[in-house]
């Protein structure tokens, strides 16, 4: 996925006037210091400071563009929705929306599925999604095994509270 190419248009208007100008100022900044109009020190700290701030820009553009594909996607290809919504909690990890979105996906998928979770296949799946652990299934009945938040987590939600006892 090319965060990049796609930051534009998630931008409001407001925040994509400062993301252009913060980028006009960068790129003016060799030719001001070059010129003895700014100090080298005042330069970095300049090129410093908005470089920062631009990076936040970005990186809040890269989010609401993975939570909106997310959405969109939501009813058309649950399973690229699903990646969109690991991709914003990996870009903003602090932001609900992300976590939100990922929820209802696989609400949604378990309401759609009768109750039976759909596995994703491991090489779709990122580093930092839910995964359904080992065996969460009852063997007899082929349903769920444990709490809902235990299937959430798998085993490893089981194997703590074991470990806590």
């Amino acid at each position: 996925m090319d965060d990049r190419a796609s930051i534009g248009p998630r931008l409001d208007p407001k925040r994509r006037d400062e993301w252009t100008g913060i980028n006009f100022l960068l790129g003016e900044m060799d030719g001001l210091r070059s010129k003895g109009l700014i100090p080298d020190e005042s330069a970095r700290a300049i090129v410093e400071h908005y470089s920062a701030r631009r990076d936040d820009l970005e990186r809040a553009g890269r989010f609401a563009e993975a939570v909106t594909r997310a959405r969109d996607l939501a009813v058309v290809s649950p399973r690229e929705a699903l990646l969109w919504s690991a991709r914003a909690r990996e870009i903003g990890p602090d932001r609900p929306e992300g976590w939100a979105s990922g929820i209802a996906l696989l609400r949604r998928a378990e309401e759609f599925h009768g109750g039976q979770n759909e596995m994703l296949e491991a090489e779709k799946m990122g580093e930092r999604a839910i995964d359904a652990g080992e065996k969460p299934h009852d063997a007899e009945n082929f349903g769920p095994v444990g709490a809902a938040s235990a299937q959430f987590l798998g085993n490893k939600q089981i194997q703590q509270a074991a470990a806590a006892d």
